[in-house]
């Protein structure tokens, strides 16, 4: 996706010294700079502990501009829970302990979760974030988690 991106600036503008990392999400829309920072593949919803999203090393700043959840093996109807720059719900909630996921009902719907207060123009510099359920669902369901931004380094 990134490279078709970057290929179309450099049809647009004809030289690598205008061109810049650009991402088209979802909703078709490009965002320069912004990139899938970590992801949990198949994240359990049925457990209240911490799931670990490490970013690569490389990257020692960064911006948040999104966390998605997708591709669920059920359709979550119980599950709750937020995003943290800390283990153990601790440091910064980026998404809030509150966070619904019922609207996750197929492996097809995207769901952006609701990002807390400054979460998203704050320059972070932790190296790993945390999702962390507060209400497991109930039965057996993965989900894939995505953190989306900008590497500030």
């Amino acid at each position: 996706m990134i490279r078709l991106a970057l290929f179309v600036c450099l049809a647009l503008f004809g030289s690598h010294a205008f061109a810049q990392q650009v991402t088209v999400v979802p909703s078709g829309i490009a965002v320069p700079g912004q990139a899938p920072l970590c992801s949990i593949r198949s994240a359990n919803f049925n457990v209240t502990t911490d799931q670990v999203c490490t970013l690569p090393a490389s990257i020692l700043a960064w911006d948040l501009t999104s966390i998605e959840v997708t591709n669920c093996s059920a359709s979550l109807t119980l599950a709750a829970g937020g995003v943290y720059t800390a283990a153990s719900k601790g440091g910064t909630a980026l998404v809030s302990a509150a966070q619904a996921y019922t609207g996750l009902t197929s492996s097809t719907v995207v769901l952006p979760l609701t990002l807390n207060g400054t979460a998203a123009t704050t320059r972070l510099t932790v190296s790993s974030v945390y999702l962390s359920l507060t209400t497991a669902q109930g039965t057996a369901a993965t989900c894939d988690m995505y953190v989306w931004g900008k590497n500030l380094t």
